[in-house]
């Protein structure tokens, strides 16, 4: 049985404020999380020696979303930027990277305050059932905007 993933991503992202300007740049500089991502000293800096896809999904959006206890989900963020629905469509049907490499266009245009904890747990699964929860928060975000 499959142990229930624990991890402190609002940690992670603490630590990644902690870290200098240049680490921060370098990290931000990453064209591809699965390729380019691991030739970077900023990404061991941040999350250490392992080099996971998991880690890597999260270390490749880190820089691009706030933390703020208690926010929003990253479906409800998108939802509240007005971001389409063919757009949000378009990253969930593109494979990897290109969809998160979309995400991370997204992210850069929304600068969201999310809830990292929520977002790491989406981020680090990354697979159809917590893309189909992403597309649930939106779709359920933008009815209660409408319901307003």
């Amino acid at each position: 049985m499959n142990e229930p993933n624990k991890t402190d991503y609002a940690a992670i992202r603490r630590r990644f404020e902690q870290l200098g300007s240049g680490v921060q740049a370098d990290l931000r500089r990453a064209t591809d999380p699965y390729q380019d991502l691991p030739m970077r000293p900023a990404y061991y800096t941040l999350m250490g020696p392992q080099n996971h896809k998991n880690k890597l999904r999260i270390a490749f959006l880190i820089p691009w979303a706030e933390h703020r206890e208690g926010g929003d989900t990253l479906g409800v963020a998108i939802a509240k930027a007005k971001i389409s629905e063919k757009r949000l469509f378009q990253m969930i049907r593109s494979t990897a990277p290109n969809n998160l490499i979309q995400l991370r266009r997204l992210l850069q245009q929304i600068n969201p305050k999310v809830d990292w904890n929520q977002l790491g747990k989406t981020l680090h699964y990354w697979n159809e059932i917590s893309r189909r929860q992403l597309l649930e928060q939106y779709y359920q975000a933008s009815a209660n905007h409408h319901d307003e």
